[in-house]
């Protein structure tokens, strides 16, 4: 979730924004919001308590036998087997203890199918899907909603094989909506992470399907992408000047070709949004400010202002000019406005950074005519509990944002007669 450590620039917190600049984000049901706070049982503090506790008193009993056999005078039999046994179990059960507490902060896996789907992902650096492998979200209808595995390379921006996947609402395969186009959110993860993790850590589509379904929303196709560009390593979406993968440019260009040519989308900036939470909420704000004309809106969430050190040696050779490029914090002020923009942003209010981003982005995008939409929540850490509770309300700003383009009045023409 994470974007690596900050660079020298920080963003001083302007004084609160007039009221009449930020523009209030929609009141969600009671029953929503509940529904996606509720933890998977393995984010239970109660499943990591009981691991460790269950080690230890492995460990206590194993301790007292020994002792015990020791007052008796008693040998057993095999004895450096069963101690390496029972070692590796205690060891595993405080381990497992440990990472359920983990976890249950984080809020990575909330059960066990969404644990086995991502971790040989994050392993990997990418996911493992093949081309359109396809599932199917439960009780959305006759014509349920669907994810999508798109897989690509780019080779012309050093981009190798990896899965996208992509969320068609309820309603997408209906023979009578075959005409129908639909607005699209780009999502991207954090760091460490892969394109399933919007769909597993995020549950987006699950929420989606539910929000279409009781008319929150319109229907809207979601894409997660994978902005990893084949590396394990923090790319916060930036184009290598190294020789690695140019990343922003595939995820602003080939990718939004190759869903505009596989799907039925609005194919312009006013049905498209760009999104994403943590050091993706970075790339968000970053690639929808530098590609106006490809992303109508932004959904930032727990959003950073600039790459951090770490990706700017990574990628950039350590150039803190083209970091400065790429950094909103330092270039919104003066950058060339092409259209505006509606934009989303959201955070805790003790997620430092990331509060002091909205504070600033907020001000500064609201001054320039942008629609801005600002959501603080009390938090829950800047971790995926809070990138859930954000996410509702981020593509409820979209769906009241996205839409088709308006068409041009008809030609005036004069009368023959």
């Amino acid at each position: 979730m994470a974007a690596g450590t900050t660079m020298a620039h920080k963003v001083t917190t302007p004084h609160a924004v007039p009221p009449h600049k930020v523009h209030s984000i929609a009141t969600l049901p009671v029953w929503l919001v509940h529904s996606v706070r509720r933890n998977g049982w393995l984010e239970d503090w109660r499943l990591a308590a009981a691991l460790v506790v269950l080690g230890l008193a492995v460990a206590a009993g194993w301790a007292l036998l020994v002792l015990r056999d020791r007052q008796l005078g008693r040998r057993r039999r095999y004895p450096i087997p069963r101690r390496a046994a029972l070692a590796g179990l205690i060891t595993l059960l405080v381990l497992a203890g440990v990472g359920a507490g983990v976890n249950a902060y984080v809020g990575y896996a909330p059960d066990l199918t969404t644990l086995l789907r991502t971790t040989p992902n994050l392993l990997n650096g990418g996911s493992t899907a093949k081309p359109g492998q396809t599932t199917t979200i439960a009780g959305t209808g006759r014509y349920p909603a669907k994810l999508i595995s798109l897989v690509r390379s780019d080779p012309a921006d050093r981009i190798p094989r990896g899965a996208n996947w992509v969320y068609l609402p309820p309603g997408y395969s209906d023979p009578m909506n075959v005409h129908r186009r639909y607005p699209v959110v780009y999502l991207v993860h954090g760091w460490p992470g892969t394109s399933w993790d919007w769909f597993g850590a995020g549950q987006a589509g699950r929420t989606a399907a539910f929000m279409q379904l009781e008319h929150l929303i319109q229907p809207m196709i979601l894409v997660s992408v994978d902005a990893g560009g084949g590396t394990p390593r923090d790319t916060e979406c930036l184009d290598s000047t190294e020789g690695g993968p140019r990343i922003q440019t595939f995820l602003s260009s080939v990718l939004v070709a190759d869903v505009d040519q596989a799907f039925r989308t609005i194919r312009s900036p006013a049905g498209r949004a760009i999104g994403g939470v943590s050091s993706g909420g970075y790339c968000a704000l970053n690639l929808g400010l530098r590609h106006q004309r490809v992303f109508g809106a932004i959904l930032a969430m727990m959003p950073f202002g600039d790459p951090g050190r770490n990706a700017v040696k990574l990628m950039l050779g350590g150039n803190a000019t083209v970091g400065r490029t790429n950094s909103p914090s330092d270039y919104v002020r003066t950058m060339h406005i092409q259209r505006l923009q509606s934009v989303f942003l959201s955070t805790g209010r003790h997620d430092v950074e990331p509060y002091r981003i909205v504070q600033f982005m907020s001000s500064v995008l609201s001054r320039r005519g942008d629609y801005v939409g600002v959501r603080i929540n009390a938090g829950l850490g800047h971790n995926w509990h809070e990138a859930r509770d954000e996410l509702p309300y981020a593509i409820a700003f979209a769906s009241g944002r996205l839409h088709l383009p308006t068409p041009p009045p008809p030609t005036s023409r004069r009368s023959a007669f």
